[in-house]
């Protein structure tokens, strides 16, 4: 088991070691024991083209390592549209937890107390 699992590892490394970012991050993707596909993160410089043009962006894009190996394999990467709508769902969801705060309120005869309010 541990010879498989460096085997995977140093795929890994050999897939990072392609990468042109400061951060050299690699993925390979395993299905019945098999590499089946590997990926390094790497600069997209026009993801779809539209950010640039409705935002005026000329900031980098990056694809992550799992989502290229992803893409090697399939061919198909979620779109930017996705991606963002996907970042969106995320932090709705972690709105909806209670959080609890504590209050500083002053009562009507003056005298100061503390409420705990969720």
């Amino acid at each position: 088991m541990a010879r498989k699992t460096d085997y995977y590892l140093s795929q890994c490394a050999i897939a990072a070691s392609k990468s042109s970012m400061t951060y050299h991050l690699g993925a390979v993707l395993v299905k019945g024991g098999k590499i089946i596909s590997t990926g390094h993160n790497h600069h997209r410089t026009h993801y779809d083209g539209n950010d640039i043009l409705k935002h005026g962006h000329r900031k980098p894009t990056s694809m992550h390592a799992e989502m290229h190996a992803i893409f090697s394999l399939t061919g198909m990467s979620p779109s930017f549209k996705q991606q963002v709508q996907l970042s969106l769902r995320r932090t709705a969801a972690s709105k909806r937890r209670p959080r609890f705060e504590t209050r500083f309120t002053q009562a009507a005869c003056g005298a100061s107390t503390w409420q705990r309010v969720l």
